[in-house]
């Protein structure tokens, strides 16, 4: 939420003289591109990252993807103790909730890593961010912050055991890097395609 708030602080795109006047009556807040935008393309970058992480939390811990398939109700038997690994190692029901705590909190930290990226590319809408620099230095105090909040949240003995979270490996930090970057490159083309061909039927699609 902070770094959302700290883009009110990002100056004018250097083109913005170049864009007719906004139409209050078809320009909304809320519009389809902007749906497309946060639940199909950029959103769907930000889930694929942390389903890795979640992923490679349980594979550090013996427990390969395709062996989770369909284990949900075993999983949440607290009578049944019996579930081996990929490994064949057994793992109790108390075990079990922790390997999946720790899981929950790989995912929650390769959103993080990506909702760096997120906020940076979201500063404009047609500019290129290496044009519109980076500047806003508020905007970036509120990256360190969020990701000052994240380690407490999840390596702080009592932080984490309220919200229910778990120290996670540092590899999980990586997973979320190639998803850091893939969110950078889709953006950047995105916005060339709007500032190269504004009419076409894919930049208005594209268009937020």
């Amino acid at each position: 939420m902070m770094p959302a708030i700290a883009l009110a602080y990002e100056k004018a795109e250097s083109d913005i003289m170049k864009l007719h006047p906004r139409n209050p009556r078809t320009d909304v807040l809320v519009t389809r591109s902007l749906l497309l935008r946060s639940y199909f393309q950029v959103g769907v970058i930000m889930s694929s990252a942390g389903f890795l992480g979640y992923f490679v939390a349980f594979m550090h811990h013996g427990w390969k993807p395709w062996d989770l398939w369909q284990l949900r109700v075993k999983w949440d038997d607290p009578a049944n103790d019996a579930i081996y690994d990929s490994y064949g190692t057994p793992w109790t029901y108390d075990e079990r909730l922790k390997v999946q705590t720790v899981a929950q909190s790989s995912y929650f930290i390769c959103i993080v890593v990506c909702q760096w990226m997120d906020v940076l590319v979201s500063k404009t809408r047609r500019v290129s961010i290496f044009k519109q620099k980076f500047g806003n230095w508020v905007l970036n105090f509120s990256i360190l912050f969020e990701t000052a909040l994240a380690v407490l949240f999840v390596y702080t003995p009592g932080f984490n055991t309220v919200l229910q979270l778990a120290p996670v490996i540092g590899w999980v930090w990586l997973c979320g890097v190639p998803f850091f970057f893939y969110i950078l490159a889709y953006e950047e083309l995105r916005k060339y395609i709007i500032r190269r061909f504004p009419d076409s039927f894919l930049a208005i699609e594209l268009l937020i």
